[in-house]
């Protein structure tokens, strides 16, 4: 079982260099953004960002301010409530999700593999 643990510890960090290669950031949070907008449709109230992301407001903000610099997210604002903005997903943000779901479909076949495995 051991060994077990130790291959899913080298794929999930196989997993871990991926997101870096392809997202350019060591941060998981950044790639959790992305993940959480994509997963809403490519377009959440920023409120929502705030409350399911499981980071302080200040580390959030860090990272908002980052992948909107590196074009990954733009903002918008509510037609109807001007105080509620919107984050969506530029075109360059979907096309790092296409190379990184590239990159990870071989460790992932492992991953599933080994955690069959480990849970029998």
């Amino acid at each position: 079982m051991l060994s077990s643990l130790n291959s899913l510890s080298e794929l999930r960090l196989a997993f871990a260099q991926c997101e870096k290669k392809i997202f350019k950031t060591p941060t998981q949070i950044s790639l959790e953004i992305i993940l959480f907008i994509k997963s809403n449709g490519d377009k959440v109230a920023m409120r929502e960002i705030f409350k399911n992301i499981p980071s302080t407001a200040q580390t959030i903000n860090v990272h908002l301010v980052a992948l909107k610099k590196a074009e990954m997210i733009e903002y918008s604002n509510s037609e109807t409530d001007l105080r509620q903005k919107y984050v969506l997903l530029t075109p360059k943000s979907n096309q790092l999700l296409v190379d990184y779901l590239n990159e990870i479909k071989t460790p992932l076949r492992e991953f599933v593999g080994k955690a069959n495995v480990l849970l029998k």
